[in-house]
């Protein structure tokens, strides 16, 4: 499934290992580093917000069984009903291969557009949630951010980075113009250089169609780590020169092996086209539907991401997403997609 300069042959089976560990899902992605040869992807798998409960069960580890137990409290009635304003759940895995069944699961929450947009509604949830899983000190850095923003920015998804050695809130926000990020972060109190910013951003801007900022806040504020994510026009035919991948490979940020790759990641895939191999409940699946569907793998390359650092991009990440699907044979439309590239993760 993986082209191996993302997942070497000999690492499979210590994935497939940490898999065994994790809730079941109907989709999830790779998050591949592209400036390096040999450097084992992150992982992360999707979840709808009402099926959390339902997972914690005993075949997850005790400390992801935890997390959802949580995120159950979080989402459920108990918390205003706040699983409806959220479109979508994610679990991040960092290094799952070094890992292995110790890794931890990161939550993310990607919200409804409405909710997005509303402060008055995706404050007070962020806040429930820092609560809920023991990082109630991060609140006020999130709050002065937030309300600092000017309409019409959205926080389309944040994430709690609580695993790590500082823990961290990580606030996507859309609906930004690349000529004007610098003057919204500064508002913000982002602490980078922001003349190098904004020359990158608009330079970036001329190789995809949209961008979304993601920031770090910690205790002490906002984190100069910047990331920058970006959607539409990544990758072109192979050697084409204003594609977003080709940019990366100039500026050092991306190997031409890995930009290859990329090329090849989209596909939809079919229990023929990969004999012997195909999980056994899937076909199991397509029998009760006496031949008019079949369920297929989609595969496709979500955004990638840069990082600003000191002034200059520093890393650009893909992130290779993939679902399973029900193809309709009559028409060849997906009929009730696991998940669809416009409503999925950032």
């Amino acid at each position: 499934m993986m082209p191996e300069v993302f997942l070497a042959k000999q690492e499979v089976r210590g994935l497939i290992s940490a898999l065994r560990e994790w809730p079941s899902s109907p989709a999830g992605w790779f998050e591949c580093r592209l400036g390096a040869e040999a450097d084992p992807p992150d992982c992360g798998l999707m979840l709808e917000p009402f099926s959390v409960r339902g997972l914690a069960h005993d075949t997850v580890s005790a400390a992801i069984q935890g997390v959802l137990l949580r995120l159950a409290h979080i989402l459920g009635a108990g918390s205003n009903g706040q699983f409806e304003q959220v479109a979508m759940l994610g679990l991040e895995f960092d290094q799952p291969l070094q890992r292995g069944c110790a890794a931890e699961a990161l939550p993310f929450f990607a919200l409804h557009p409405e909710v997005a947009l509303d402060r008055q509604r995706h404050i007070p949830l962020v806040e429930t949630v820092l609560i809920q899983l023991g990082q109630p000190q991060l609140i006020p850095s999130v709050q002065r951010v937030l309300e600092r923003l000017p309409p019409g920015i959205s926080l389309d998804q944040f994430g709690v980075l609580s695993a790590r050695n500082i823990p961290v809130v990580r606030l996507n926000l859309g609906g930004l113009q690349p000529g004007v990020v610098a003057d919204v972060l500064g508002s913000c109190g982002w602490p980078g250089a922001l003349r190098p910013l904004d020359a990158d951003l608009r330079a970036l801007a001329r190789h995809c169609y949209s961008l979304e900022i993601g920031l770090d806040l910690h205790l002490q504020g906002v984190s100069p780590r910047l990331g920058v994510e970006c959607f539409g026009g990544q990758v072109a035919a192979a050697g084409a020169d204003d594609n977003l991948t080709t940019y990366l490979v100039r500026l050092g940020l991306c190997t031409p092996a890995k930009a290859e790759a990329l090329l090849t990641w989209t596909a939809a895939l079919q229990a023929a086209g990969h004999p012997g191999t195909w999980p056994q409940d899937q076909c199991w699946s397509e029998r009760l539907l006496a031949g008019s569907a079949v369920r297929i793998i989609r595969r496709w390359l979500n955004h990638l991401k840069l990082i600003h650092l000191d002034g200059k991009w520093c890393e650009a990440k893909a992130y290779l997403f993939f679902g399973l699907e029900w193809l309709r044979l009559s028409d060849s439309k997906v009929i009730n997609p696991a998940l669809s590239p416009e409503n999925t993760l950032l």
